[in-house]
């Protein structure tokens, strides 16, 4: 059933990124002007929607799911981090397809999904998934997407998605509830964000040259790995560990994290290899493909889970 209302979600998305694709095709707008929506969506969307899914009434099973929800994050990481970089010297890895292959969409895909499918209270486990992922791709990821960088750990504390997690969660430990205009204001903006999000990679997508995407051989391998290999090894180390029982309705709150595993590779990788002078198309495509083909197999995935 969840699989169901999944891939009936994945395809209203996909139309809104059908009309990012309108309007670049007709010429109303550029496909490097998807720029702007990006930074309304990662430096505005995001961070109100992050607030706001804490914004539900304190329990210790919620705090317990929140808590479960962050172990799996880790342990998925762990998982993605160790299998990338063990193939990485034998498959000569570029650093852009390590980024493509660790870090997922899982923000702007995964919250709109799970907020149709499951429900606007499920968010604040999805948001565990995130948090871990900012922590690591502004850290690591950067450092790695950046020749000759390090990490700065002011810069990681001091990004406004990481500061508007710890705000949420503190609200929501201090039983803080955001009331009349405020709470209007972050539940307005936080529902922008499938439409935005899907709008801007359906724009990217316009400006896309097919034909040297698929000339690629390397990018059916590596979209393999990220779409169907990785989401396979997520859900057999998730029905080996039972760590649902730690808290309940654990098993769908697992099923938060496999779709935030199971999700195409993260837009962010090719904005830093845009940044840093890394290879920005292939980043691109790698995203756009592995975009297009989740339709199919993040239902799959899913209902895998569900046997």
């Amino acid at each position: 059933m969840i699989s169901w209302l999944l891939f009936k979600q994945i395809v209203v998305l996909f139309v809104m990124m059908g009309m990012g694709w309108l309007v670049v095709k007709i010429k109303f707008l550029k496909p490097e002007d998807s720029r702007i929506l990006s930074v309304v969506c990662l430096y505005l969307v995001v961070p109100c929607m992050q607030i706001e899914a804490f914004q539900i009434h304190y329990s210790d099973t919620i705090l317990n799911g929140f808590l479960l929800a962050l172990l799996s994050a880790c342990i998925m990481h762990a998982m993605l981090f160790s299998i990338t970089y063990g193939v990485s010297r034998p498959f000569h890895l570029t650093n852009v397809e390590r980024g493509s292959l660790i870090y997922t969409n899982a923000g702007n895909l995964i919250v709109p999904l799970v907020t149709s499918v499951l429900g606007r209270n499920w968010v604040i486990y999805a948001s565990a998934f995130m948090f871990v992922q900012a922590l690591l791709l502004w850290s690591h990821g950067k450092m790695m997407m950046q020749p000759g960088g390090r990490i700065d750990f002011k810069k990681v504390f001091l990004n406004v998605n990481i500061i508007a997690t710890l705000l949420g969660v503190s609200l929501f430990l201090g039983h803080v509830e955001i009331h009349g205009i405020p709470s209007d204001v972050l539940n307005g903006v936080s529902q922008m964000l499938g439409p935005i999000s899907m709008i801007t990679i359906g724009m990217v997508i316009a400006g896309v040259d097919w034909g040297k995407v698929f000339k690629n051989r390397r990018i059916y391998a590596i979209t393999l790995m990220r779409m169907i290999g990785f989401p396979l090894l997520a859900i057999l180390v998730l029905k080996l560990i039972p760590i649902y029982q730690l808290a309940a309705n654990g098993k769908k709150i697992l099923l938060v994290s496999l779709l935030a595993v199971a999700a195409p590779s993260g837009v962010t990788i090719p904005q830093m290899a845009q940044i840093y002078g890394g290879d920005a198309d292939y980043a691109g495509s790698i995203n756009v493909l592995t975009t297009l083909c989740s339709i199919v197999t993040m239902p799959l995935m899913i209902y895998i889970y569900q046997l």
